[in-house]
C-alpha cells in the first residue's frame, strides 16, 4: 500500500482545505486491518458494517442512522459520512454509523485515521 498520510485542515473557519501530511512508513506485514479508500461508491461490506436505526444508542442521539448512499460513501480517496436535515422514520436528521465489528477486531495496537 502507499505510505499513510493524515489530513490536516488549514485555512479560515469558512474555507478549510484538507492537506495530506506524510507519516512514517509502517511495515505492511504488521497491519491487521486497513482500508485505503481507493475505490468509489459505498463502503466495502467486507470491511464495514452499519448500525442502522433511530433509537438513540444510549446517548439520546437525534439522528436516524441509515445504510443509504446519501449518508455514507467513498470518493476521492476518503470515506464520507454526511449528516442530513430531513424527516426520516420519525427523526429530523439522518447520518451513518459504520462499524468494523466482526470484520476487524483486535485487542492491542495502533490506530491511525
Amino acid at each position: 500500500p502507499p505510505p499513510p498520510a493524515i489530513a490536516k485542515e488549514v485555512g479560515t473557519e469558512s474555507s478549510r482545505t484538507p492537506h495530506l501530511v506524510p507519516m512514517e512508513s509502517i511495515d505492511p506485514s504488521l497491519l491487521v486491518w486497513w482500508d485505503e479508500f481507493d475505490y468509489e461508491g459505498p463502503p466495502d461490506r467486507k470491511k464495514w458494517g452499519y448500525d442502522a436505526g433511530g433509537h438513540g444508542w444510549g446517548n439520546a442521539e437525534l439522528q436516524y442512522y441509515t445504510e443509504r448512499p446519501v449518508n455514507a460513501w467513498v470518493s476521492n480517496g476518503a470515506l464520507r459520512i454526511r449528516a442530513q436535515l430531513e424527516n426520516y422514520e420519525g427523526r429530523r436528521f439522518t447520518s451513518a454509523r459504520l462499524v468494523s465489528k466482526g470484520k476487524g477486531d483486535w485487542t492491542y495496537g495502533r490506530v491511525e485515521a
